[in-house]
Parts: structure tokens; C-alpha cells; sequence
């Protein structure tokens, strides 16, 4: 059985790559929940049966990886929100980096694009994992103190940074689409993190944006920077989805305490929040801006016909 499941999903991969999906004589319908099912953790073929296949049938196993990496690539990664120009250095770099790994270190599938979405491009940069509180505020609550939220095309999960500027630091998190699929692929990773020793990149991911999101709005907020996108009903179903995220999936470990520090020790400094919200009150859309100014110049020209009225007669 897991041969002939092998046989099929190879089958499948060369020919969605191909763009020939009637000669499977399958339901364009169908595609995108035969793409979720082959990443179930139960649906999960050894990775060593897959590259014995792939010698078989392509006679080489670089070939069939780069085939692999494709078909992810292009049908997983950039619907989520992968940045197009790196899934290109992606396949260049894992064709190498696969080819040269050991089969059994590699699991399956699943493995493969948990693999891909935590490190990805390469970096000696290590995260370090700490039990810190991650309790530093929602989106809103963090805008209301003068942090500000960017978009990074997403090249990592782990490509979340916070730049400290003079008043308004940036908290820059990498673009997500949401969807049926996108929710089926991450309940699965933190799955598979929680039941086996490969780390907890993905499950700190999610803990993260929990953290970040905690009503609507908040989602409202990074949808509007472009940085959370989803086909869901609303809002409010995102923020539901983050904040009822399977407990028993969630471990100890925190992956993004440098960041949750940054953020804190910014919200130590009351001087700059002042400033930061004092901004906001009157510079935050253009009409209250011309308004301020407009009332700055009103006490300027009253000013200065008082004090002309005033020394005129002299």
C-alpha cells in the first residue's frame, strides 16, 4: 500500500508541475484537497520510499527532489505568502542542501516543508529558546505606545525582526495568507513538532501571532499592513482561529524571546511613549494635522497683532 501511494503521489507531482491535470482525470476541484491531504501527518510516506521511487523513475535523485521542491514550491509556499523571487533560491539551495543529507534524516513530506519555511535562506544567526513571558500586548495596544507594523515578504517564519528607531520602532513580520489550506498545513506542523524532536518553529510562530491578536481588530490592523491576508468570513474568525489554537500541541519553548524583550524594554521607556502617543493624538491622519497647525498658526497671527496693537501707539 505505501508503494502504491508513493507511485501515485510522485504521479501527481510531475504532473500538477506539468500543468497536465486532466491526464489524471481528476476534478480541478479536487487538486487543492489532494494537495491537503498529502500533508496530513497520518498521510505521511517515509522519505527514504519516496527517493527509492524517485531513482526508479526519473534515475536520478536530484531530479526528483528539485521535482519535489516544485511542486511545493509552487502549489504550497507562494500561496501562503513565500516571497516568489526567494522560492527561486530555495530550489537552487535545497536541490544541493537535500542531495546532500542523509535519507533517514529527512521524514517525509511534512518534514520537508517544515524544513523549508523555518530555515530558509541559511543563516548561523541561532535563536535562542527561553521561557520568558510572552505576555507584551496585542497589535492595538502595541500601536497606542508608537510601534509600528511592517510587512516582510515572507522568506522564513522566523523572519520576524524589531528595529528600534527614536519614537517609532518597527515590529516587521512576514505576510500570510489564510485559508482552509493554509490552517490544514499549520495544524499539522505543530502537530508533528509536538510528537516528535524536531524543534518548535512553527508552534512558536503561532504562538506569536496569539500573542499579537486579540480581537478583530488587531487582525483589521495587519490585514490593512498587508501583512495577514485571508478567504475566511471575517476578521473575527482569524482572531478566533489564533486564540483557540489546540493547547495540547503548544510546548514550553519560545523562539521569539529576543523579540517579546524588545518590545518590552520599549514599553519601560514612558518618555517616548508620551512623545509617541502625543504624535499620534495630533499628527495621526491629516485632519488632525492641519487642525494642530492651523491652531499653531492662529496663536501665531493673534501674537503678533497683539503685540503690534500693543506698541503701535508708542
Amino acid at each position: 500500500m505505501m508503494f502504491l501511494d508513493g507511485c501515485f503521489v510522485l504521479h501527481f507531482i510531475e504532473k500538477i508541475n506539468e500543468e497536465a491535470e486532466t491526464i489524471l482525470e481528476i476534478s480541478n476541484d479536487l487538486i487543492p484537497l489532494i494537495i491537503r491531504d498529502m500533508f496530513l501527518m497520518e498521510n505521511q510516506i517515509p522519505f527514504e520510499v519516496l527517493d527509492k521511487l524517485v531513482n526508479l523513475r526519473w534515475g536520478s535523485s536530484r531530479v526528483g527532489k528539485k521535482k519535489i521542491l516544485d511542486f511545493i514550491g509552487q502549489k504550497v509556499l507562494i500561496p501562503m505568502g513565500f516571497r516568489r523571487a526567494n522560492y527561486f533560491l530555495m530550489l537552487n539551495w535545497w536541490c544541493g542542501a537535500l542531495n546532500d543529507r542523509e535519507h533517514d534524516s529527512l521524514l517525509h513530506l511534512l518534514d520537508v516543508l517544515r524544513i523549508i519555511l523555518l530555515d530558509f535562506p541559511p543563516s548561523n544567526e541561532v535563536r535562542k529558546q527561553s521561557n520568558r513571558p510572552r505576555n507584551f500586548g496585542s497589535v492595538m495596544e502595541l500601536k497606542e505606545i508608537g510601534i509600528r507594523f511592517e510587512k516582510r515578504r515572507m522568506e522564513s517564519l522566523m523572519d520576524i525582526s524589531f528595529e528600534e528607531h527614536l519614537l517609532f520602532p518597527r515590529l516587521l513580520l512576514p505576510t500570510m495568507f489564510i485559508n482552509d489550506t493554509t490552517i490544514s498545513l499549520l495544524l499539522n506542523l505543530t502537530a508533528f513538532e509536538a510528537f516528535s524532536y524536531s524543534g518548535c518553529g512553527v508552534t512558536s510562530y503561532i504562538r506569536f501571532m496569539d500573542s499579537l491578536i486579540n480581537h478583530e481588530a488587531d487582525v483589521e490592523m495587519l490585514r490593512s499592513k498587508g501583512i495577514l491576508d485571508h478567504s475566511l468570513g471575517s476578521d473575527d474568525e482569524v482572531a478566533r482561529l489564533f486564540n483557540t489554537w489546540p493547547a495540547d500541541v503548544m510546548n514550553d519553548l519560545e523562539l521569539y524571546s529576543d523579540i517579546s524583550g524588545q518590545i518590552l524594554k520599549h514599553r519601560d521607556r514612558r518618555v517616548n511613549i508620551s512623545i509617541a502617543r502625543w504624535w499620534d493624538k495630533y499628527f495621526g491622519n491629516p485632519w488632525t494635522a492641519i487642525s494642530f497647525v492651523a491652531a499653531v498658526l492662529l496663536l501665531f497671527f493673534t501674537a503678533v497683532q497683539t503685540y503690534f496693537a500693543a506698541f503701535s501707539g508708542r
